[in-house]
């Protein structure tokens, strides 16, 4: 059954699936057949690094993770959004109704209200057509917050790695900034929206001249 959200503060797993069914539905309305897992999760990636970006406030109630072919949103791979198979219907989770004593099925869809909707609408228009390897060769780029986690000498060897949400920031203000110097068109998010100052309890990246890709915290 379809769960609109009434409180349009409310996060976690219920709001990862929203802003993935957003995208699943954008991909429905423009008549995109082809929508893999990990163009899914670059996409709701891209959705919460610029809205941290312009606003410094999170879209997702965790951090994005760091794998071998690109980032991974944890929520979406609970739903079953993993593999090569084209995501073709709805990501929703089960829920026990205890009304009824029965376990119901859930599908999170966002209001059309809801603050996020227009930067979502943006992102699609930037990245909506892109094929999924042009869309993995964009976080994988050299110096993107996906290169500073995974090629990490201090990487722990395991299957995945935390993005730290203040690493994403970074990267997505600076890149929201050369937009404006570019002159080109960046969303819109609401007016009590404000970037915060970054405070010294935050990650912030140093730059070492011999090493310039490399995440360091302070």
């Amino acid at each position: 059954m379809p769960f609109i959200f009434k409180d349009l503060t409310c996060v976690g797993m219920d709001r990862a699936l929203a802003i993935a069914n957003h995208f699943i539905a954008l991909a429905r309305k423009y008549k995109i057949r082809e929508l893999p897992p990990v163009k899914l999760h670059g996409l709701v990636y891209f959705a919460h690094g610029w809205w941290l970006g312009l606003t410094g406030k999170h879209l997702l109630d965790n951090a994005v993770r760091a794998a071998r072919a690109g980032v991974f949103v944890p929520e979406l791979r609970e739903a079953g959004c993993w593999g090569t198979r084209n995501t073709d219907g709805w990501l929703g989770f089960t829920k026990m109704d205890e009304g009824r004593g029965l376990m119901t099925e859930i599908t999170p869809r966002l209001p059309h209200e809801d603050p996020a909707v227009r930067l979502l609408a943006w992102v699609w228009d930037i990245y909506g057509t892109l094929q999924a390897f042009e869309i993995s060769q964009q976080i994988r780029a050299v110096g993107t917050p996906w290169d500073l986690i995974w090629n990490d000498e201090g990487r722990q060897e395991n299957d995945s790695a935390l993005i730290p949400n203040g690493t994403v920031r970074l990267w997505f203000q600076a890149l929201s900034d050369r937009y404006r110097s570019e002159g080109r068109a960046l969303p819109e998010v609401p007016e009590h929206a404000v970037r915060p100052q970054m405070s010294s309890t935050q990650p912030t990246l140093v730059v070492k001249s011999e090493d310039p890709n490399r995440l360091r915290k302070t």
